[in-house]
């Protein structure tokens, strides 16, 4: 110990007849201390707790010059919490947290005398327990709960290439939502607004909000009480638009290039792999991250037709979410696919000739094989933005290799060499399994799921296509809600579990309405009707296609629908719109079976048809009860590029038909020969379309 000399005791202003204060100095009590050591016998000597007390006190005069600018340590762990204190207790909250945040150093020390109120306390740590179980955890910041959301809409503002703009975009796309909503309710409240007997629109909407809060099941009281709504739909609910999916997760070995496995590729390691884990972050408005193939894109393109592909751009915002999101893509050309055969693979020609989907589909997996999927994802996503499509294949390899060198992935010209080297020869050595992918097979399995570019299915799920931009964008969102409660509806059923068994192949088993092709009939629209003289209406029972199946027989269909469509014979959309319709009868969806439904079709022209292979076709059409179904197809499909001289022609080409039986040619071609100089219909609206 030190003796009484050693230490000034009325400079450090201590009295030696008090050995220890009740009071805090320099984050010490030495009185409590003291109290805790005296139960166990084990007090020092007065000499050495006056010394102690004394130096205590000499500390606390430098510390309290100290603690003017920052507070101590052990004072600035409830700093948070009593700034937060603060700005509850203010008239102006989101002023005093802009002046706290911009002048914490300076008033920190004024802080740190707040009383925290135990009920926030409290509050506080529930938050942080529940910021735990959903992932809104800093990685940065120990175990602090943080988290930026805008209308449940995570902002990764710890991201260092973070900006304010990428908030204000986050903003600017909530408030274009809200105005898009508002346009839709703001009608009807109108409506609303009486039934529920007020006056003002924010009161009916408040009235809505309270009804929601209640339960659904108040809400469809409230809905069946509305005269309107019990005029419509009487005791029933109200009608939900149903959702149908497409098969193209099965029949895609070697068609399909998938750019990324979520369960497999190292990029994504780091990602909670437990099902149960990820359906409580989404419950409470988290991204459902997690190791598995939870959701697969598959885009169906042409980067050489320069139509747009926005489902690209939802990839890349779906992606930087981490949302678990596979991308396959099918990379096709339109006119291979609606021949149902692959084009032979274009000679080099010195690089001049235009560049073809077989090109973007080799140049596509090389970059998978060489630099990983992501990286030929982002060249796909950049080549698909391109304002000029009309290029030679020599411009679109280097328009790859400027891109692959601004994001630093190579360096020089060298990737040029073997870019080139795989386009003139058509192949890649050395292929692993995921890109073991022909061309050949992409374009039969688009036609055989008569899919073509243009289209995207999410978990086989048709997106809406690039025509109407301004409605793209709310059509996805209700997609993907959609289908995100659906596999959350499947986690918890069990059906989908954390074993190796795979997703897609569960959702598109367990899905409602599922087809195995496409057909425009699919697309929901709304009716559209004119008026058309009976008289104009073919009643010649042969150009009737009456489906025909071994699930079903005819006299066993309940209930019998005609549709007929007006196609131009002239055309190849023409051609592929009453392809399309066939295709009902040649595999309709098995639920019309178990309903004992049937749609028989019926095809005439819609404007004038004079050529020899439209007239062939309106010949065969004519006659077409005559046929099976499939053979009709096949021949329509042998006339499609329409480029004949003479009716001889088109029969010789018929006569080639080998998967068409022999005396079936022979019949196709006898009808085709029938003499018909013009067809002249009365004028139709549109050159294709459906009625019902």
């Amino acid at each position: 110990g030190n003796d009484d000399s050693d230490v000034d005791l009325s400079d450090a202003g201590h009295d030696p007849s008090e050995a220890s204060r009740d009071e805090y100095l320099a984050g010490i009590n030495l009185h409590r201390i003291l109290r805790r050591l005296e139960a166990d016998g084990r007090l020092p000597l007065d000499t050495d707790l006056n010394a102690m007390q004394t130096g205590i006190i000499q500390s606390q005069r430098a510390q309290q010059r100290y603690e003017s600018i920052i507070p101590p340590a052990w004072q600035r762990r409830p700093l948070s919490m009593q700034a937060t204190t603060i700005v509850l207790s203010s008239p102006d909250p989101l002023g005093t947290l802009k002046g706290l945040s911009q002048n914490l150093p300076s008033i920190a020390h004024f802080l740190a005398s707040v009383r925290v109120p135990p009920s926030l306390e409290k509050l506080a740590e529930d938050a942080t327990a529940l910021a735990s179980r959903v992932g809104a955890v800093s990685p940065g910041w120990g175990d602090a709960a943080f988290g930026l959301y805008v209308n449940s809409n995570p902002v990764d503002v710890e991201r260092p290439s973070f900006n304010v703009f990428q908030l204000l975009s986050v903003i600017r796309e909530e408030d274009k939502k809200l105005r898009e909503l508002e346009s839709r309710v703001r009608p009807v409240l109108k409506f609303a607004s009486e039934s529920l007997g007020s006056s003002s629109d924010w009161k009916t909407l408040l009235a809505v909000r309270n009804a929601m809060d209640m339960g659904m099941d108040k809400l469809k009281q409230i809905g069946n009480n509305l005269s309107g709504a019990s005029e419509l739909y009487g005791d029933k609910e109200l009608p939900v638009s149903k959702k149908y999916r497409i098969d193209v997760g099965r029949g895609g070995k070697n068609a399909v290039l998938y750019l990324n496995d979520i369960e497999k590729d190292p990029e994504y390691r780091s990602w909670p792999s437990s099902l149960q884990e990820m359906l409580m972050r989404s419950q409470y408005g988290g991204a459902p991250t997690v190791r598995r193939n939870l959701f697969t894109l598959l885009v169906v393109m042409d980067p050489a037709s320069g139509v747009a592909q926005p489902s690209l751009s939802v990839a890349a915002q779906l992606m930087n979410s981490q949302v678990p999101l596979r991308i396959g893509v099918l990379i096709v050309n339109e006119n291979d696919v609606a021949n149902g055969l692959a084009s032979p693979h274009p000679s080099w020609n010195d690089g001049q000739r235009r560049f073809h989907a077989r090109d973007s589909s080799l140049i596509l997996r090389f970059l998978a094989k060489e630099f990983g999927g992501l990286t030929s994802f982002s060249c796909l996503v950049q080549m698909s933005h391109m304002s000029d499509t009309d290029i030679t294949v020599s411009e679109y390899i280097d328009k790859h290799v400027a891109f692959l060198n601004e994001m630093g992935v190579v360096q020089g010209m060298g990737v040029r060499y073997n870019l080139e080297a795989i386009v003139k020869s058509g192949k890649i050595d050395s292929v692993t399994k995921r890109i073991d992918i022909t061309y050949e097979q992409a374009v039969s399995f688009a036609s055989d799921k008569l899919i073509a570019p243009g289209m995207s299915f999410f978990n086989g799920l048709p997106l809406p296509d690039a025509s109407d931009r301004e409605s793209f964008g709310a059509a996805v969102n209700e997609i993907f809600s959609y289908e995100q409660q659906n596999i959350m509806e499947l986690v918890v059923k069990g059906i989908i579990s954390d074993g190796p068994k795979s997703v897609y192949a569960a959702v598109l088993r367990k899905g409602d309405n599922l087809f195995k092709q496409f057909h425009p009939l699919l697309r929901e629209s709304e009716g559209v009707y004119f008026a058309l003289d009976s008289s104009e209406l073919d009643s010649d029972v042969d150009s009737l296609l009456v489906p025909s199946s071994p699930s079903i027989s005819l006299e066993e269909v309940r209930a019998l629908y005609l549709i007929e469509a007006f196609v131009d014979f002239e055309s190849t959309e023409g051609v592929g719109a009453a392809i399309a319709l066939m295709d009902i009868n040649i595999s309709p969806p098995e639920a019309w079976y178990e309903s004992k439904t049937a749609v028989a079709s019926k095809i005439s022209p819609s404007g004038p048809v004079e050529s020899p292979g439209g007239l062939a076709m309106f010949n065969i059409l004519r006659s077409v009860s005559q046929f099976n179904a499939s053979d009709v197809k096949a021949a329509l499909l042998s006339l499609l590029p329409g480029n004949f001289d003479s009716t001889s022609d088109v029969a010789a080409v018929i006569n080639q038909l080998e998967q068409v039986d022999k005396e079936v040619r022979q019949k196709l071609i006898d009808v085709v020969s029938a003499e018909h100089t013009k067809v002249s219909p009365s004028p139709r609206p549109e050159k294709n379309f459906y009625i019902a």
